[in-house]
């Protein structure tokens, strides 16, 4: 490149450098994780979820009585004690400003933490957020001082199975209807 040599080339590798760093960054801006984990909100994630979960009701409770609007907005995972409260936690992940997933876990006792839903909408499956989701939940727990967390899925789910597996949670029993899996902190 012995014609950009000299200095009245300078401006024209400098305008090359340039363009350069510009397209990276261009590339960068234009790609870049445009993911937000948010608290549940009553007014905003209600609705939605609450239709999204009872479309999905089947992967989530063989419970008739269980009710998913309560459960949302009491934050009590449990319909027989008042012990649990408000204490469950849920997050909802954003995508670009669409709802994409949610998390929804607690602590069952001191030690012990429980992720009670792990949902991603059908048109975010694939890109990893279930899995992004349970490892949130599970780093959460742990820091809340939680020894252990577990969860337990249908027997049939074969995609979330392989999702708590790559986060690192072992089964622990089964019955005829449900795998319970735990993962211990190290």
């Amino acid at each position: 490149m012995t014609y950009l040599r000299g200095k009245k080339w300078r401006w024209a590798r400098w305008i090359g450098v340039f363009l350069i760093i510009s397209g990276f960054a261009i590339i960068a801006f234009r790609y870049q994780s445009t993911l937000v984990l948010r608290p549940y909100s009553d007014t905003a994630d209600q609705e939605y979820l609450t239709q999204s979960l009872e479309k999905d009701r089947f992967w989530i409770t063989n419970d008739d009585e269980f009710s998913i609007e309560r459960m949302l907005k009491e934050r009590n995972p449990s319909r027989y004690s008042n012990h649990y409260h408000g204490k469950l936690q849920i997050k909802v992940l954003h995508e670009k400003g669409k709802r994409a997933g949610m998390v929804a876990y607690y602590k069952k006792s001191f030690y012990m933490g429980r992720v009670m839903i792990l949902w991603v909408d059908p048109a975010f499956r694939g890109k990893g957020y279930g899995e992004y989701l349970l490892q949130y939940a599970i780093n959460q727990l742990f820091k809340e001082g939680c020894t252990k967390v577990n969860l337990l899925t249908r027997l049939i789910n074969t995609w979330s199975r392989k999702i708590y597996a790559k986060v690192g949670m072992h089964e622990t029993s089964r019955d005829s209807m449900f795998i319970y899996y735990t993962i211990d902190k190290k």
